[in-house]
């Protein structure tokens, strides 16, 4: 999916790492690390993510062929998503890269991860409107995906932030996949374990087996995430022979609405499964939604007419690099043989206009314009699998 927002050119316009002061270290993952930055040109605050490219280039030796295509499409996802003007995805400002770096400017989520704010509960767990709420707005996120042609890959909870309004962004489409064809199919290459060790249970039976998988993957997912915002913990994977007691229950105190759904989002059967072939549009009727919190609490969540629920906050914490930073050895690597992509840098047209006249940084502005004006243009990305939690192995095709 070639859009128009992606293919503009916006040669000629350079963009330096040294015009955001880094702040404090994020979260950090498989491929690089997010930091939290702020822009000397407007004095806001931004997500930075940086992924090392010898990291990507790498993954070949491994059988990933597609990791560098991946840093691109994440780009992409993130361009097109301004077109979309989904309140639940997060924004991209904008996208540089350097010699041995890719760089994506992200919105600050400043709630953090929804995991976080979820292990803070009582039980580490949600009640169920407050999963009602959270689930609903990532529904939402993933109808704007899907109806682009867009599979996540990888919807998990820890990759669903917390905006300043307390609602949900969701984050992290390194592992996503743009340009389905129509059938709405298309085959899984193979699958690369998660840190923790729990790869099996966030991919249903087709994708581990390496067959045709769909948009119902990312719902699959959903009911995973699902699952554990109302138990505390990740269901047990599904082993051959265990079709009788799958899926997993549901604490005793919940619905049967939400039950049903996490019943029919983990259908083993992909004919079967809520969401398949058309995706999360599906999801939208289900009785979870719509008769629990009303016929029309879809539209009221998308529109943000429902309060965010009121909860305890996680006690913040800084995150600390560990060992996974230190340089991959790679026989004879040097910076004059890594990749370049073409068409990756990006800048949105608001970035220095979200406070004009009103702060020290937008008269900053007003006065570096003609300045600005010759040396900025390129910005792309945040998030993902750079939290502290997981490493950002991923699906390769």
């Amino acid at each position: 999916m070639q859009t128009q927002a992606s293919s503009r050119s916006l040669q000629g316009i350079d963009l330096s790492r040294d015009d955001f002061k880094v702040l404090e270290l994020l979260g950090q993952g498989g491929f690089g690390e997010v930091k939290l930055v702020r822009c000397i040109h407007d004095n806001h605050l931004y997500a930075m993510k940086a992924v090392q490219k010898v990291l990507l280039h790498e993954r070949k030796f491994v059988g990933d062929d597609r990791a560098p295509a991946r840093a691109k499409v994440e780009r992409d996802i993130g361009v097109a998503a301004r077109e979309w003007q989904c309140p639940f995805i997060v924004e991209l400002f904008a996208s540089f890269q350097t010699i041995d770096k890719l760089y994506y400017i992200f919105e600050y989520c400043n709630g953090g991860e929804l995991y976080s704010v979820m292990q803070a509960q009582p039980g580490a767990c949600f009640s169920e409107a407050s999963a009602r709420f959270y689930a609903a707005e990532v529904v939402l996120a993933l109808e704007h995906l899907h109806t682009n042609g867009v599979v996540h890959r990888d919807v998990r909870i820890e990759n669903m932030l917390l905006a300043s309004d307390g609602h949900v962004k969701l984050a992290d489409f390194g592992c996503a996949k743009m340009d389905l064809p129509k059938s709405g199919s298309t085959r899984a290459s193979h699958v690369f374990e998660f840190s923790n060790g729990r790869t099996e249970i966030f991919y249903p039976p087709e994708y581990i087996q390496g067959e045709e998988y769909g948009k119902d993957l990312d719902c699959w997912q959903l009911g995973v995430a699902l699952v554990f915002m109302l138990a505390g913990e990740l269901p047990r994977a599904f082993t051959p022979g265990d079709e009788a007691s799958w899926p997993p229950s549901l604490p005793a105190g919940a619905s049967g609405q939400a039950s049903d759904l996490c019943r029919r989002l983990l259908a083993l059967c992909r004919s079967q499964r809520l969401g398949h072939p058309e995706g999360a549009s599906h999801l939208r009727q289900h009785d979870f939604f719509c008769k629990s919190a009303g016929a029309d609490f879809l539209d009221k969540i998308a529109s943000k007419a429902v309060p965010p629920p009121e909860l305890a906050q996680p006690r913040r914490t800084r995150a600390s690099r560990g060992s996974r930073w230190a340089r991959p050895t790679v026989a004879g690597w040097t910076t004059d043989g890594l990749f370049r992509l073409s068409r990756f840098s990006f800048r949105a047209s608001t970035l220095f206009r979200r406070n004009k006249g009103t702060s020290q940084g937008a008269r900053s502005v007003r006065s570096h314009r003609s300045r600005i004006s010759s040396t900025f243009s390129r910005f792309s990305g945040q998030m993902g699998k750079m939290s502290s939690s997981d490493s950002n192995d991923c699906p390769s095709n």
